[in-house]
């Protein structure tokens, strides 16, 4: 997953969180993210509790960058995305683009590896991206 991820370039919005973190500073590192802090840490504080704050700070910090993608799975985060006229894309949404430009030759080893590291993916989820892939 790793791979494929590197091959896409962007910013990250700068997290306390540590899941990830040896990776994410991997990428950081090699130039492909850059690294971005939120200015507005009141305008998080007063939001949490609705969403986690790492969340919060993808979409505060995407308004600032004046961003137009998020990219975000949980269906809650996704909603206040929208609300904030940004438009977040998930996982599958990222590997599908991935193999849209490209960057990967299929999805379906992907899905199954997310399944593998309980990544959850419906069974009717799972068909439709394998069916958008054209891999079904």
């Amino acid at each position: 997953m790793k791979n494929c991820l590197v091959k896409m370039r962007g910013k990250v919005i700068d997290s306390t969180r540590t899941y990830g973190k040896e990776e994410l500073d991997d990428v950081i590192s090699s130039g492909v993210f850059q690294l971005y802090k939120v200015q507005s840490g009141e305008m998080v504080n007063k939001m949490y509790g609705k969403l986690h704050e790492g969340e919060l700070e993808v979409i505060i910090g995407a308004k600032e960058l004046d961003l137009r993608f998020v990219v975000m799975d949980e269906r809650a985060a996704r909603d206040l995305a929208q609300m904030f006229l940004l438009k977040p894309i998930g996982t599958l949404g990222i590997l599908l683009l991935a193999k849209k430009h490209n960057r990967i030759e299929m999805v379906k080893p992907y899905l199954d590896m997310l399944l593998a590291h309980d990544f959850y993916i419906s069974k009717k989820l799972y068909q439709q991206v394998l069916k958008h892939a054209n891999e079904n």
